[in-house]
């Protein structure tokens, strides 16, 4: 919050100081000063604010959740992935862990099962378990999906 009022500060002044200097017909040296360092916290900020794992309502932030251990999930299926030999693949959005709302995105898997019908995009989804994380590659130089998914915000 502090780094925000900062920056929205500092735009003002920029912006007070470039519209002084226009209609003086010259732009001094410190507009130049400023513009840099302006530009600069706000591309971080863009960084911080994009990056879902420093919101308040990710699920990582609860102050309860163990991810090893078996917790009640709600979830929608936002994306179905291309499923392997024996498990189908959801990406979702987690709504809510044990009766709080929360934020994030998971990687689902689902055992292939004849009896039970694939997953659709928007379906909610009520389980009781236990969040995994991914394995990394066996060998060096192999694709890391878990890595790749990192980037994409899952």
């Amino acid at each position: 919050m502090g780094l925000t009022m900062a920056l929205i500060i500092g735009l003002a002044i920029l912006i007070a100081l470039y519209r002084f200097g226009k209609q003086l017909f010259i732009i001094s040296n410190y507009f130049g000063l400023l513009v840099f360092p302006s530009v600069f916290f706000i591309g971080i900020l863009a960084v911080e604010l994009h990056e879902q794992k420093n919101w308040r309502t990710h699920y990582s932030q609860l102050s309860n959740f163990t991810p090893d251990r078996n917790q009640d999930f709600q979830l929608k299926v936002r994306e179905v992935l291309k499923s392997s030999l024996y498990q189908d693949k959801y990406l979702v959005k987690v709504l809510r862990i044990n009766d709080k709302k929360v934020s994030g995105q998971v990687l689902l898997n689902v055992e292939k099962d004849s009896l039970t019908p694939n997953l659709k995009v928007d379906d909610l989804l009520h389980l009781r378990g236990k969040m995994v994380d991914i394995k990394g590659p066996l060998n060096p130089h192999q694709f890391d999906y878990r890595h790749y998914l990192e980037n994409q915000y899952v």
